[in-house]
Order: C-alpha cells, then structure tokens, then sequence
C-alpha cells in the first residue's frame, strides 16, 4: 500500500507507487486536520492519516496496490482501506479482478466401487487452475443395452462454496492431452445428452446434483474406443 512521506522541504511525496513530479511536489499544499492531512498532486487528491499513512485517493490509481495486486495502469477512481472503485457505479459494471473469488480444490473423488477407483491427478492451485481426475478402465460394462451409466461424487469438503455459486465447468477426454470445449453439462433427468471426446468416443455426461461442497455427476459410453475417461473441473463463487 502506498503511503505518504515527508520530504526534507516539507512537503508531502507518495512512495511505492507512481513517481511525484518534483515541481509539483514542491508546490504541494496542504490541509491539516485533525491529525491527518489533505493534498493534491499529480496523482489527483490524497488523505493521509496522523501517522502518514494514505487512507484515501482519488485520482490516478495505477500501480496502487489492493487486494494483494497492483491496480492496472489507467485506471482512475476512488481508493479507499477496504476497496477501491473505478467505472460507472449506475450501470452495475463490475471487474472480475475486482471481485474475491472462491475457488474448489477437490479432496476426494467417489465412484462407483472396485474396479472404478477414480484418482486425483492434479489440485487446483488457482481460481484459473483446473483440478484433474482420471478414471482407469472407465466403461467396463460397455456395449450392453441398455447403456449402463456410473455415478461420480467430486467433493471439495475443504474448500467449501458459498451460496452465491456460480456454474461449474468440466472438460472431458480420452488420454489426458486432448480435451472437449470447457462446458457445463446438463441435468441428467432421463434425457440422454452425448458429448464426444477428442478421439471420437461418443458418451452420456451430466450432473444429477450439487451443494456448497461436491458436484454428483453419472456418466456412460455411447459408443468408441476410448477404455479411460480424464475430467478437468472448476468451480468459483464470490468470496466472503
């Protein structure tokens, strides 16, 4: 966070962010009250508090940290403790970098049983980051008629989401190389919805539930050569 510092001439210079021009620096006046100060300056208008430390700008916000990552260049607003404001307030636009995002990290995977052991390949690190399962030996009843199809609980017990859950995305494939379009898969309610893998692999996937801390998926082999089934699955909701 930027704060204000006192120069040997006594005016008032904002560090770790933006250089000040020194002619206007030297030019800076100041508003005194209350124990904290009031001035402009090249970044616009700046509030410091008792001890120096600036509680509010508004003005040029570049390179301003919030929320642990520097503010885009150009961006021109208002900065305060808790949050920062930047656009047009009426028209509800909201930045997703603005916004904290919760994100799943899956701890457990329940499949049908012995031989179905799905296994955990990879653990979101990031809300951009995508947790990997693998199923070996997926279908192994397929080919019958009807088409048999296998339950699947992703559960992310340790990072729960709160009631403002956005759609969960999922992306398919056969080896773990290649993979579907991210996707949200329908509710599977006896109507059949084939999605086709990257090696031609026709199947049945979709959701039959979900709650603050897993995703209920059944899934089944239409048709294709494909033995295993990859998933790469995210999940965000607002942040508290």
């Amino acid at each position: 966070m930027a704060r204000a510092e006192k120069q040997p001439d006594g005016s008032v210079k904002v560090v770790d962010g933006p250089p000040v021009s020194p002619a206007i620096n030297l030019a800076v006046q100041q508003i005194v009250a209350a124990g904290g100060r009031v001035w402009g300056d090249s970044r616009g208008l700046n509030v410091a508090d008792a001890d120096g430390n600036i509680v509010g700008i508004f003005g040029d916000l570049s390179g301003l940290e919030w929320n642990g990552q520097p503010i885009p260049a150009g961006r021109t607003g208002i900065l305060a403790l808790d949050g920062y404001f930047s656009g047009i307030l009426a028209a509800n636009t909201v930045h997703y970098e603005n916004l904290v995002v919760a994100f799943a990290k899956v701890d457990q995977v329940k499949g049908p049983g012995s031989p179905l052991i799905p296994s955990i390949e990879h653990v979101a690190a990031d809300q951009d980051d995508w947790n990997v399962i693998k199923l070996t030996n997926a279908f192994p009843t397929s080919g019958t008629n009807p088409i048999l199809v296998y339950k699947l609980n992703i559960i992310h017990e340790g990072t729960p989401l709160s009631t403002l859950v956005g759609s969960y995305y999922v992306q398919l494939s056969a080896d773990g190389v290649e993979w579907t379009e991210p996707q949200h898969l329908p509710f599977i309610s006896g109507i059949t919805v084939a999605t086709i893998l990257p090696d031609g692999t026709e199947v049945i996937f979709g959701h039959i539930l979900y709650s603050y801390r897993l995703v209920g998926f059944v899934y089944g082999k239409l048709e294709g050569d494909a033995d295993d089934l990859w998933i790469r699955f995210k999940r965000h909701a607002i942040g508290e």
